[in-house]
């Protein structure tokens, strides 16, 4: 998730990171390393957080794609801010960071 801040597709902050199962939602710190803060504990990716999140609901939880359930800022699942930084040739460059970072403001 670093590559999306220092790309521009994701800023970070404090419960900017949400997850829903079972009518419960709780929120997560995403950190200027990339990492997620929850509950005292830091994950190193999404699935990581997610499925911890989603055990303590249903015990017998086998697995989940933490970048489908987690949504960014109340706006898109993680998936689609990867898919963008994925698709864009400036993503790496960091020419491009400063406009995406207005126009998602």
């Amino acid at each position: 998730m670093f590559d999306l801040i220092s790309g521009g597709f994701l800023e970070p902050g404090e419960n900017i990171l949400s997850c829903t199962y079972q009518c419960v939602t709780e929120t997560a710190t995403l950190t200027a390393r990339g990492t997620i803060q929850w509950d005292e504990e830091e994950f190193s990716n999404p699935t990581a957080w997610s499925i911890k999140f989603k055990r303590q609901i249903n015990h017998t939880k086998m697995g989940d794609d933490g970048w489908k359930s987690i949504v960014y800022n109340n706006d898109q699942v993680l998936a689609h801010y990867r898919s963008e930084f994925v698709d864009d040739p400036l993503a790496r460059s960091g020419k491009s960071v400063a406009t995406r970072l207005r126009r998602r403001r």
